[in-house]
């Protein structure tokens, strides 16, 4: 048995299943993370410049940080006539300067999704491969955002994707496997909250002894509360208490990276 599937197992045995929606909640408007979350099995096809998306200068000289570039997306096996234009840019901190192919971000324009009877919502993130060795460090850390999907609602949803980046300056394609995240926003509008970032007046007890239990079985340490490092924050009208959302597991004991290194004095 894997370890992935012995930790799956305790989850199960001692987690309640969580309710995911209140047949009384107001319907929410549908995303394009909703429409692709919905597949079984989704294979997306970027079409760009994907050399110089990887290019060392691809920072904008006026903002400091990574400049997007055009492209389109489109559905594998769907007309490229029907591909959709969208903007991409490098992102991350060690992975962008250890990896072959860092993590990306993906910019809809909103006119584009609402001319399409989509919500607002139109900038994700897309955790790729890194290098080709370490491939299967992506279906690892997909797993831990969905092991603590299970534990409690105030998570990121994540969804598996079949990737295909065709890259126009040379024809060649780059054929893997990724995951995307949901937007920030989108996860506080689906919990029916708002983000919050101020300083932190009544921390949701419960859900911050869940979240560090989770923490220490996936051997954790790249968080901390007080800087927000790693952890997002949401308000719910209705509660006084502001519970914590972790995300980015790449440097947890359970995916193993080789990049990865404890970070004790992070943790509170």
């Amino acid at each position: 048995m894997t370890r992935f599937s012995t930790l799956f197992l305790i989850a199960v045995a001692t987690t309640p299943f969580s309710c995911q929606e209140d047949s009384k909640k107001e319907v929410l408007s549908i995303s394009i993370f909703d429409k692709i979350y919905e597949l079984e099995s989704p294979s997306l096809r970027i079409i760009g410049d994907v050399t110089h998306l990887y290019d060392d200068n691809t920072i904008d000289e006026e903002s400091g940080k990574e400049s997007y570039q055009p492209a389109k997306l489109s559905f594998e096996g769907i007309s490229r006539e029907a591909a959709k234009p969208l903007k991409i840019a490098k992102r991350g901190v060690t992975r962008k300067r250890i990896c072959d192919f860092p993590p990306i971000k993906l910019k809809f324009s909103e006119d584009t999704l609402s001319n399409i009877g989509l919500s607002k919502f139109n900038t994700y993130k897309l955790v790729i491969h890194c290098t080709n060795i370490l491939e299967s460090l992506v279906s690892e850390e997909f797993l831990v955002y969905k092991l603590y999907n299970h534990f409690t609602d105030n998570s990121f949803r994540v969804k598996k994707l079949n990737m295909i980046y065709e890259d126009v300056s040379n024809g060649k394609e780059i054929r893997k496997i990724a995951f995307r995240t949901e937007e920030d926003e989108e996860l506080a509008h689906r919990l029916n909250a708002s983000l919050y970032e101020g300083p932190i007046k009544a921390l949701d007890r419960q859900q911050y002894a869940q979240m560090v239990i989770f923490q220490y079985m996936i051997s954790n340490t790249d968080w901390n509360l007080t800087n927000g490092h790693n952890m997002k924050w949401i308000q719910k009208a209705d509660l006084p208490s502001t519970p914590p959302i972790p995300y980015d597991f790449d440097f947890c004991g359970l995916v193993n990276a080789p990049h990865a290194s404890p970070r004790i004095h992070r943790c509170p």
